[in-house]
């Protein structure tokens, strides 16, 4: 299984590259990183939503919860995507505020 992720990785990052070169190349795009305050605004904005689906959908709530149990666990596999280690700071955080604010009503 490994071995299939590390060739399946490299074929992604690889065509990745080649699609972004040709972009920049051929058609003058810029390639630009998105600032962290935006991702994370972006990120939060995104939890907004799914709960709000998640309240609709038990079946979306389903695959939410598990998708933030996996990234909180630190989703060792998608480690290479920047994204992933906001989402993953970004649940962190999010939990300790939740915890201390537990702590700061039971007072």
């Amino acid at each position: 299984m490994k071995d299939t992720f590390i060739t399946w990785i490299t074929r992604w990052q690889k065509q990745n590259a080649d699609a972004m070169e040709e972009m920049v190349q051929k058609h003058g795009a810029r390639i630009l990183r998105t600032p962290p305050d935006i991702l994370l605004a972006s990120l939060k904005a995104w939890d907004e939503v799914a709960k709000e689906n998640s309240d609709k959908s038990p079946t979306f709530k389903k695959v939410y919860e598990s998708q933030r149990e996996y990234a909180q666990g630190g989703a060792r596999e998608a480690l290479h995507v920047p994204a992933v280690f906001l989402r993953r700071e970004l649940l962190l955080a999010t939990d300790r505020e939740a915890r201390a604010g537990q702590k700061g009503a039971s007072r």
